[in-house]
């Protein structure tokens, strides 16, 4: 079949060109639609995720006050701890500190003073190793955690002064040689170390002071059997 298009060539002319238009508008228009959609989907989303970031920050706020007053209160144990430790060497340690003081007194060289002493407790800890496992349990058996032994040891921290400073060193070897041959003072102790001492004026911050000594002397404790020198924890 022929089909002759009996129209003028202007008239068909004018009739593409519209079709050609119209086809662009529509497209325009859906484009322009897609696009908004698209915005609005995004604006959406973006204030969706703006809620989820601000709860997230409102959680972050309150848990950091439940932090703040963990690590307070994990900073109080620690306080409570050491006391304890100290109170359990003073109570459970088996000796007689009020001798022992006396006894330290006595054993001071001439032109020697003490001005304080002081009971330190430190605690490492060591790792425990497991005791050998059978090749017929082990693979039954769920792996244990790690055991640690705390170790706890006690030190007696001596602190003293003279005004002999031609004498100064021989004098802080005198006291100690007086703590090592005393056997009924000593017996409690493991060993005893020096640390250097400084020349200071008599008051502290007073140019006018005379001039002295100061130096210490660290006893360190013998813990005896059943006195709670070690413990094996599981770690957490």
């Amino acid at each position: 079949m022929i089909t002759i298009n009996l129209l003028p060539k202007e008239r068909r002319k004018a009739t593409a060109n519209w079709l050609f238009n119209l086809s662009v508008i529509t497209v325009t228009v859906v484009l322009i639609g897609v696009a908004v959609a698209a915005a609005a989907a995004v604006n959406l989303y973006a204030v969706g995720l703006q809620a989820k970031l601000n709860q997230v920050e409102t959680q972050l706020e309150e848990r950091s006050e439940v932090l703040d007053l963990v690590a307070q209160l994990e900073e109080h144990k620690k306080l409570v701890d050491e006391k304890n430790k100290i109170i359990d060497t003073l109570v459970y340690g088996r000796i007689a500190w009020g001798k022992k003081l006396h006894d330290l007194a006595q054993l001071l060289p001439r032109k020697v003073w003490l001005e304080r002493v002081q009971l330190e407790t430190k605690i490492t800890k060591e790792k425990v190793e497991p005791p050998p496992q059978t090749s017929t349990t082990s693979s039954r058996r769920r792996p244990s955690r790690p055991q640690f032994r705390e170790i706890r040891t006690d030190y007696l921290h001596i602190y003293a002064v003279t005004h002999n400073l031609d004498e100064k060193v021989a004098i802080q070897g005198e006291f100690e040689a007086n703590m090592r041959n005393n056997p009924e003072f000593f017996e409690d102790f493991l060993s005893v170390d020096f640390q250097e001492g400084q020349q200071q004026t008599w008051i502290e911050r007073d140019e006018e002071s005379p001039q002295v000594w100061r130096f210490r002397l660290t006893l360190m404790v013998n813990r005896k059997e059943g006195s709670g020198g070690t413990r094996t924890d599981e770690a957490s």
